[in-house]
């Protein structure tokens, strides 16, 4: 009997059977897994408080044929959502996104790994603006998806954009200047593609304090949530909790 041992996220349960649940965990290494706790829907069972949403636990596994079966566990960190309420949108939303990107047996490289534990940590703590959190973490997802985007030379003539506003073309990814603009691209400030371009980049194990305005916030989203309706196979639910879509 092969004995794992991993560290991760539980992503969403779903009862099965009148005592047991199925929970779907995002792993460290061997990405997503699906495990049949037994008993977890028993508040006194110590599987209970292991298989909750939101928490970041420590299991060992059994695999078993269709699923793996916890052994034993320990938790290593879950959300007290005392006086953070606002939390669980943002929350319900990051967890969405990464059930929707990662498909089971998905290899989770450890650098991305740090990258979901950095956001979780942010939004769990209430550290640094929540919006502002989630929208470096959607340009870390796109780059994991394969999107690669291009903020600061033209599509079409590889200058860099140097008027007050610019335009972007979601086709080809990338920023399109006003010389070669066809005028169907996306109309955006050049500084709002900065600012973009800037939190693209960011080095997620030392983010700077920033201050991006209300509206300036709402446009990054408008933008990122259409390359993300591009990119996923469909988009979150849990992103009308966000303003996401009415």
């Amino acid at each position: 009997m092969k004995l794992i041992d991993i560290r991760g996220f539980v992503l969403k349960e779903q009862t099965y059977k009148e005592n047991d649940k199925i929970v779907w965990v995002l792993c460290e290494n061997i990405g997503k897994v699906s495990i049949l706790a037994k008993n977890a829907k028993k508040m006194k069972n110590s599987k209970f408080i292991l298989t909750q949403p939101f928490s970041l636990v420590q299991f060992t596994l059994i695999k078993g044929k269709s699923f793996y079966y916890i052994q034993d566990g320990s938790l290593i960190k879950n959300v007290n959502f005392i006086n953070n309420e606002d939390v669980i949108f943002y929350l319900s939303y990051f967890f969405e996104l990464l059930d929707i990107c990662f498909q089971d047996k998905d290899i989770l490289d450890t650098n991305f790994f740090k990258i979901i534990m950095k956001t979780f940590l942010v939004l769990e703590s209430n550290s640094m603006d929540k919006d502002l959190m989630m929208r470096i973490f959607e340009f870390k997802l796109l780059n994991k998806l394969g999107c690669s985007i291009e903020f600061e030379k033209c599509y079409y003539c590889s200058q860099n954009l140097k008027e007050s506003i610019g335009y972007f073309d979601f086709t080809f990814q990338s920023v399109v200047c006003n010389s070669c603009s066809k005028l169907k691209e996306f109309k955006i400030e050049n500084r709002i593609i900065n600012i973009m371009r800037f939190l693209n980049k960011i080095d997620m194990r030392n983010i700077p304090r920033l201050s991006v305005t209300n509206n300036d916030m709402k446009l990054i989203f408008d933008f990122n949530k259409i390359l993300l309706d591009q990119n996923l196979i469909r988009m979150p639910n849990s992103i009308k909790f966000l303003g996401g879509y009415e």
